[in-house]
């Protein structure tokens, strides 16, 4: 089998990204093909640095699944046996990927209750060839049907679907690993989300908050850089004066993405350049000695006199819907946070749709109007 890279054009200067897949050719001869949707796009004919960085990233990307998906069919053919690493245990693997993520406070804390819940779902004693579809659909159950022992209150429902994603998360890893042969995962459908509100900051009251101090002030300056950046806190604690670079006399970092293993290119808004040129190149790391807190964001909100339940992730959701309402692409927006799914990208379009309805409902009532 070969793998190809293959563009399709769209409306409004956009292009689709999808493999073709050749497999041999049939009794008449002829080639068999396939087709995989990659849920990537590029700009047809870029207008600008943005757009063609935007479709740099992309092309990267799928390049990167090009090489993956020959290279899985290669050791199929060449018959790699995974047939021990399939007997061995489940938990065990699940484990070591929780202590990887430690780092990530609070994707860890997830992670560790969704390993406390498998435990307690199937046991220790767990291998990859008993993981079916029947032992997801369990897990799934089980998640429905669990009350705390604390409270005796059941799993709230994002709850539920966060742990579901940690199990499908752990075997897709497996998959990337060659320890399975295929995701029984993808044959169950996915516990369903509840809408939650996505709070965020308008530019007078990230400027209410730049005028209040905020101790450390690494985790302030942190936070800000988040709302001129979309970067999530993993990503920018991270963050190395290594990864910094000059492209055509702009600023752009290149960073893998904590939570998506994506590599992408980002360019830098002036301020968060000026933020980050604040900082005294004492280590390896930017914001060298930064802590999660989101008491102290929280607290600190509250001294501004904003009334909202701010977390540092929400400085993300600010910056997205900054770009939102200065009404940059969707697709560019999507590169810039990083999403591998428009859908996701599409719920900031809801909270524009919010704001507009509120900017309507605060006109003035006319006595007559005709």
């Amino acid at each position: 089998m070969k793998v190809k890279l293959r563009t399709r054009k769209l409306k409004n200067n956009i292009s689709s990204l999808f493999l073709e897949l050749y497999e041999g050719k049939d009794s008449e001869g002829k080639y068999k093909r396939s087709y995989k949707p990659l849920e990537l796009y590029i700009f047809t004919k870029p207008k600008d640095i943005t757009e063609k960085n935007f479709s740099q990233n992309s092309l990267a990307l799928a390049k990167k699944i090009v090489t993956k998906e020959q290279h899985n069919y290669d050791l199929d053919k060449n018959g790699f046996n995974r047939k021990n690493k399939a007997k061995s245990n489940f938990i065990t693997f699940f484990k070591e990927m929780t202590e990887s993520k430690y780092d990530s406070k609070g994707n860890y804390g997830s992670w560790t209750s969704t390993l406390k819940l498998l435990i307690e779902y199937a046991g220790s004693d767990v291998t990859f060839e008993k993981i079916d579809t029947q032992f997801i659909e369990g897990f799934k159950k089980f998640l429905d049907n669990y009350t705390t022992r604390r409270t005796g209150n059941k799993l709230a429902q994002n709850s539920k679907v966060s742990y579901f994603r940690k199990l499908k998360a752990s075997l897709r890893y497996a998959i990337n690993n060659n320890i399975i042969d295929y995701n029984p995962a993808e044959r169950v459908q996915g516990i369903p989300e509840e809408e939650t509100i996505r709070e965020y900051l308008d530019k007078s009251e990230i400027e209410m908050l730049v005028k209040t101090p905020l101790k450390p002030e690494i985790l302030k300056k942190a936070f800000l850089f988040s709302c001129l950046t979309g970067l999530r806190f993993g990503d920018i604690k991270k963050l190395t004066w290594s990864e910094l670079e000059n492209f055509n006399d702009e600023v752009r970092i290149k960073i893998r993405q904590e939570k998506t293993k994506n590599t992408q290119y980002l360019e830098l808004h002036p301020q968060a350049i000026e933020l980050i040129n604040s900082f005294e190149k004492k280590s390896k790391f930017i914001f060298d000695g930064l802590i999660y807190n989101n008491e102290k964001i929280k607290n600190w909100v509250i001294r501004a006199g904003i009334d909202k339940n701010i977390t540092f992730h929400c400085g993300r959701h600010t910056h997205a819907t900054l770009l939102m309402t200065s009404g940059v692409d969707l697709y560019v927006i999507k590169e810039i946070l990083g999403h591998k799914n428009i859908h996701t990208t599409q719920i900031y379009t809801k909270i524009v749709d919010e704001r507009r309805k509120e900017a309507i409902n605060k006109l003035p009532i006319f006595n007559s109007i005709f």
